[in-house]
């Protein structure tokens, strides 16, 4: 069920697709323990054709006010919330669209894999970054638990004033799960794109096997 409470719009601009919508929800399904996988009180992008006639998404825009979104796989890990239409057909991967700029204002993102015993919540809010070769940082802060142990976690992505036209995202990321600490530092070719990333991967604790659940 998707319903939009305010302004809808949805035009080429000239060549791009521009979606806007005030007061958006996404009703999860039944089984899921939220009621809703998105909600926001303003969505507004710029989503690029030409890649979507070559099987791509990539979205040149992005500002998100107010949302939240819900990532839930079932308790036999063969639905996600994510996985839209017909409730049996194999649950897809999380595919996330490559998105070269945006302004995220009091997002949430929460995460529950039962069967991986991991859940977690992270709240993202963008601010002016303090380095003038960036044009705005996208910091995010959370935690939650896995295999019952609770951590928690901080960082920010870096966004250059120049990355519409390739520019790399520098990526800051600490986070701890009792005695167990990591720390990642490195970039990313895009906001959301992990293949070819260059990260530096500093970790310590007592023992490797919470190690690499933590990883």
């Amino acid at each position: 069920d998707v319903r939009v409470a305010g302004d809808f719009q949805l035009y080429f601009a000239p060549f791009n697709v521009k979606f806007l919508a005030e007061g958006m929800t996404i009703a999860n399904p039944r089984w899921a323990k939220q009621p809703y996988f998105f909600r926001s009180k303003l969505i507004d992008t710029r989503i690029s054709t030409w890649t979507l006639i070559f099987g791509n998404r990539r979205v040149n825009w992005l500002q998100l006010a107010g949302g939240t979104v819900d990532l839930e796989w079932d308790a036999q890990a063969k639905r996600n919330t994510w996985t839209f239409g017909d409730p049996n057909q194999p649950a897809r991967p999380l595919d996330i669209p490559n998105i070269r700029a945006a302004i995220i204002e009091g997002s949430r993102l929460t995460y529950d894999d039962p069967v991986m015993q991991l859940s977690a919540q992270l709240d993202v809010d963008t601010v002016r970054a303090s380095d003038t070769r960036f044009s705005n940082t996208v910091s995010f802060s959370g935690g939650g638990s896995i295999r019952q142990k609770p951590f928690t976690l901080k960082g920010s992505l870096l966004s250059p004033n120049e990355t519409v036209s390739g520019g790399v995202n520098k990526l800051r990321l600490a986070a701890q799960a009792g005695a167990t600490r990591m720390k990642v530092e490195g970039t990313l070719p895009g906001a959301t794109e992990i293949e070819g990333a260059k990260l530096k991967i500093a970790v310590e604790g007592a023992n490797m096997s919470e190690l690499f659940d933590f990883l």
